[in-house]
């Protein structure tokens, strides 16, 4: 058997990335052009670049998988693989047409939220002077009650 030590096996990365050897086998039959898989004697080994583009590859998948695709993780994606990245220009001018359309949205939600609770405080200014109108005539009710009938007119 040849010497291995600049290259590792299918095994053993499956076993780093914590994955299946099936998993690391499909992702190298999506090995873009110029990066090969050697086979010593019956043992297939990756080299370094091979072994760059798979753990990509997994950690990639897995971003998908558990839906953690950050701004960070967007910016390491497109700069592995710049044929998907979008013109800075147009990228920077819709971000910046997204923020204008965010703050014009939060200051009609802020102006509907000022509008809501000024309505509140008027309501709660309407309750407050009912309830000291029925206060007084409660008050008036319990007083006319309590007179004799001949203090009917006082």
């Amino acid at each position: 058997m040849t010497d291995l030590t600049d290259k590792i096996t299918i095994k053993d990365l499956a076993d780093e990335l914590e994955v299946s050897k099936t998993t690391i086998r499909n992702h190298l039959q999506r090995l873009p052009d110029g990066l090969a898989v050697t086979n010593e004697d019956g043992v297939i080994a990756l080299n370094a670049d091979v072994v760059r583009f798979v753990r990509e590859s997994v950690e990639m998948n897995r971003l998908k998988v558990s839906g953690k695709a950050s701004g960070e993780v967007s910016t390491k994606i497109a700069l592995r693989f710049p044929q998907t990245q979008f013109p800075t220009d147009e990228t920077i001018e819709f971000l910046k047409k997204q923020l204008e359309e965010k703050d014009n949205q939060l200051k009609s939600k802020d102006e509907m939220i000022n509008n809501l609770l000024q309505d509140l405080r008027d309501q709660q200014k309407y309750n407050l002077l009912q309830q000291q109108k029925s206060d007084q005539l409660l008050l008036e009710n319990q007083e006319l009650k309590s007179r004799k009938w001949w203090q009917f007119w006082k």
